[in-house]
């Protein structure tokens, strides 16, 4: 007769209701078969959660990336407007007014307002340039900026 340690029931039977563990002293596993089929059922179950889980994981993971990715597509313009912003108070610079780099290009007719040049620009290739550069007073307006292309603003350098 053998108790199994897991449920406290006795088996008369032992060879039937117990496994055969040769490291054991009487040879048969501790736990009942019902009691370890039971237990490996409770791990298989676990280890599908534990699988589903991190696959749901990883898809929310992808989901966020290309969330991300659409948003910083969407908002390029929208980041470049909150950098100039920041760059202005950096230097010491008013922020008067939200310049939205849209409204000036559209301001500018989508061309290069450096004298000249009259170069068609998109918002991708538009630099925001301050007619008075921030470092000398200059502030951060519709007044006291224009839409450049990339050389024409390099060139002119801040002045």
């Amino acid at each position: 007769m053998k108790t199994c340690t897991k449920c406290d029931v006795q088996y008369a039977e032992e060879s039937e209701a117990f496994a055969k563990n040769v490291r054991a002293t009487d040879g048969l596993q501790a736990h009942c078969k019902k009691c370890m089929s039971k237990a490996n059922k409770d791990r298989r179950e676990k280890a599908k959660v534990a699988a589903n889980a991190e696959k749901a994981r990883a898809k929310r993971q992808a989901y966020m990336r290309d969330y991300n990715e659409k948003y910083r597509k969407a908002n390029h313009s929208h980041k470049l407007d909150l950098t100039q912003q920041w760059r202005v108070r950096q230097a010491g610079g008013v922020v008067v007014e939200e310049v939205d780099r849209a409204i000036v290009l559209y301001r500018a007719e989508g061309v290069c307002q450096a004298e000249r040049c009259n170069k068609v620009i998109t918002l991708e290739t538009m630099h925001l340039d301050h007619i008075k550069s921030v470092a000398s007073g200059g502030e951060h307006s519709y007044a006291n900026t224009q839409a450049l292309c990339g050389p024409c603003n390099l060139a002119k350098g801040s002045g």
